[in-house]
């Protein structure tokens, strides 16, 4: 506070003045070094900030709906000392569709019935263990976790556990309990996932059924298996932009040769794709230029976003017939308010298509605001294990940040760089004239140029740029040669020592000493008969030099 000059406050008044400075100090010292202003639209009883001990952040909305109950929205990712950034301007789940295997019987879950409202469990605190209750409809209905999660980076003077923010919330229906959950991550990714559990919700009326399973201890009944396929909704805002994101497909499709090749498709109108694990394939969500995009591998590799690679796809449904849109894994759309559920949307939104394939007719995603549908299926077949309680599945996606952040989250931004690791024969033996090729492995854990060296080396013998001691020795004798590694900041060294001595081993030069005595004792047998021929001289001879 400046007063003009020459202006002296009362005593009491600078007194008081200290006091309210401390006090404003004392305070201020409370909040989070983080502390940001939000970039949230929403009512604050509405608001989620998650902050993570490697400094970064996630800032979010929320609200309950009658059929979805939790939708997400103004998603905003924070990395360590950045300003928040926009990955989502909403996502929810799009609809529980759970089909039989006798095909009688389907219901769409989150239509037909809702996961908002009086479907909503009220939890307690041990349902949230160490976390945050939050309330839903004024009774609490939806918990907020935070918890330690796996090694997130280690270093030779560094090591970090990452961290994950979890929201969910659980959903009566039938006789499933729904666990809708989302978990936020402190290196940007997100993954959306489902349990459900409960108790089986169908059965036949005799023990034999082709669609089912007798469980033990409930006798004459079948009880049937079914899939169940969730879909999410996900609308991506990736930056200040929300028109210029980008979907691209990327597969490693194998050409006439037997040889992967990358390739890289940007879906340029709406589209609905198949998961294909023969080609790897995956799908990025990044943020793009406007207009056409060219070098579209380099905006895919480069840019800040998200990839969804399908790992969970061994389960499937598919109703060509009656529900064509089940055939497919993976829609990308325009956003319209209206086209909100994977089927049965038009009873909710008179005028708009009734399911997804109705969404998709041809539009542009070029420079529009575009929503990405994804399908996860677990088909549960029956076992005795699930009576009369069954057992909780989960099952859900990740979406994988990419380039959110500018270096390793958390990481304290000193690089220490190891030695090199050298790994030598300690001892060596070879005779003159004998090929040398001995392998000298190393390895560097900071992925640094390696360069040899070697002193001490017998004439002859040399080492090769790739760590290969090769050549013949000329000399006899015994030698203590250094073998070293360095990668420009340090050296490794290794002592070998080296016998060279006799005569080249291996082939016809190498016989041994009993088979020498042998020789000799057949040359003396033909000398007591008669004389030496030259030929057994020469044996006697070449014995007196090597034996």
């Amino acid at each position: 506070m400046m007063f003009p000059s020459g202006v002296r406050l009362p005593r009491v008044a600078e007194v008081n003045y200290v006091y309210l400075t401390v006090l404003l100090m004392v305070v201020w010292s409370q909040f989070p070094v983080s502390l940001h202003a939000s970039p949230l639209s929403c009512p604050a009883e509405h608001q989620i900030a998650i902050e993570f001990d490697n400094g970064a952040g996630w800032d979010l909305c929320w609200e309950s709906k009658r059929r979805e109950n939790i939708v997400l929205s103004e998603i905003y990712y924070r990395s360590p000392g950045k300003q928040p950034f926009k990955v989502i301007s909403s996502l929810r789940l799009a609809q529980l569709h759970v089909a039989y295997d006798d095909g009688n019987i389907t219901y769409n879950d989150v239509t037909q019935f809702g996961l908002g409202g009086g479907y909503v469990s009220t939890l307690i605190e041990s349902d949230c263990p160490d976390g945050e209750l939050i309330d839903v409809n004024d009774r609490p209905g939806m918990c907020k976790i935070l918890s330690r999660g796996v090694e997130a980076f280690r270093t030779s003077t560094e090591a970090r556990h990452s961290e994950i923010a979890t929201l969910f919330s659980i959903s009566l229906v039938g006789s499933y309990s729904y666990l809708v959950t989302w978990k936020f991550y402190d290196d940007g990714s997100i993954a959306p996932s489902i349990g459900a559990a409960g108790a089986l919700q169908r059965s036949s009326g005799t023990a034999d059924s082709p669609y089912g399973r007798e469980l033990e201890g409930v006798a004459g009944k079948s009880w049937l298996s079914h899939t169940h396929n969730y879909y999410w909704r996900i609308d991506f805002d990736l930056g200040e932009d929300a028109t210029d994101d980008v979907v691209s497909e990327v597969a490693y499709k194998v050409d006439a040769e037997g040889r992967r090749a990358r390739n890289v498709e940007r879906l340029r109108v709406e589209s609905a794709r198949k998961i294909d694990p023969r080609s790897m394939l995956a799908w990025y969500i990044t943020e793009g230029s406007s207009g056409d995009v060219s070098g579209e591998s380099v905006e895919v590799t480069r840019s800040p976003g998200f990839i969804i690679e399908p790992l969970n796809y061994g389960h499937k449904l598919v109703r060509s017939l009656t529900e064509p849109f089940t055939a497919y894994d993976f829609f990308v759309t325009r956003q319209h308010d209206c086209e909100r559920f994977i089927s049965e949307n038009a009873n909710f939104n008179p005028g708009c298509g009734n399911d997804i394939l109705a969404f998709i007719n041809d539009e542009s995603l070029v420079d529009q605001d575009i929503v990405v549908w994804h399908r996860i299926s677990f088909h549960h077949v029956p076992r005795n294990e699930d009576r009369h309680h069954m057992h909780s599945h989960w099952d859900g996606f990740v979406m994988q940040a990419r380039n959110l952040s500018q270096a390793t989250p958390g990481h304290s931004g000193v690089i220490e760089n190891s030695p090199p690791i050298l790994v030598a024969p300690t001892h060596l033996q070879h005779a003159v004239g004998e090929p040398i090729k001995v392998n000298v492995s190393s390895s560097d854990v900071d992925g640094d140029a390696l360069i040899y060296s070697a002193s001490g080396l017998p004439a002859g013998v040399r080492l090769s740029s790739s760590g290969v001691l090769e050549g013949r020795a000329m000399t006899n004798g015994n030698y203590r040669v250094v073998l070293g590694v360095e990668d420009a900041q340090h050296t490794s060294k290794a002592l070998v020592e080296w016998q060279i001595g006799g005569a080249k081993k291996g082939g016809s030069g190498a016989v041994s000493k009993s088979m020498l005595w042998v020789l000799l004792m057949i040359i003396g047998a033909l000398s007591i008969q008669r004389r030496l021929t030259t030929l057994e001289y020469l044996v006697c001879q070449w014995f007196d030099k090597f034996a």
